[in-house]
């Protein structure tokens, strides 16, 4: 099958840090509703997996903590019609997320089992400045169609910055 390529001119940015409060993570979603706009395809899926991952930030990192220094999250996206890629950079743990196996009635835990099922591609990496993690995830408008590879994409989302 040949992969399409993503032209550079569209591919966009947007990058803003928030506090580390759980209220954050609405606001999140609402940025991301402007940022992509309504009409978008990937709106819904994003929204959900930013919710997860941005609550997981402030849950289960330093972000959420009471560190003045570390008490905050960044949240980067770059898009373009058919594809978005998120990354959301906490403050707080040097270990990678884990996916864990809730159980029916556990009140938790289901986060990364939402971004593994909606997400097209998702990981982690350690914090270019060595505080936290960054935990990425790329939603594709065609679920199950590669119209562009990861490499593509991130080249891309580079030449956006």
């Amino acid at each position: 099958m040949a992969v399409a390529a993503v032209p550079a001119q569209s591919s966009r940015h947007e990058r803003w840090v928030c506090p580390g409060t759980p209220d954050q993570v609405g606001a999140v979603r609402r940025r991301l509703r402007q940022c992509l706009g309504t009409a978008h395809p990937c709106l819904d899926r994003v929204a959900l997996c930013a919710s997860e991952i941005c609550t997981n930030a402030v849950t289960h990192t330093a972000s959420g903590s009471a560190d003045p220094a570390k008490y905050w999250f960044v949240v980067e996206v770059d898009w373009a019609d058919d594809w978005v890629r998120t990354s959301i950079h906490d403050t707080g743990t040097s270990s990678s997320p884990r996916l864990v196996r809730a159980s029916w009635s556990d009140e938790a835990g289901r986060g990364l089992q939402i971004v593994t099922n909606e997400a097209d591609e998702w990981g982690d990496d350690p914090s270019p400045n060595g505080l936290g993690r960054v935990v990425w995830f790329i939603v594709r408008a065609e679920r199950g169609l590669s119209l562009a590879t990861s490499e593509e994409v991130l080249d891309v989302a580079a030449s956006a910055k």
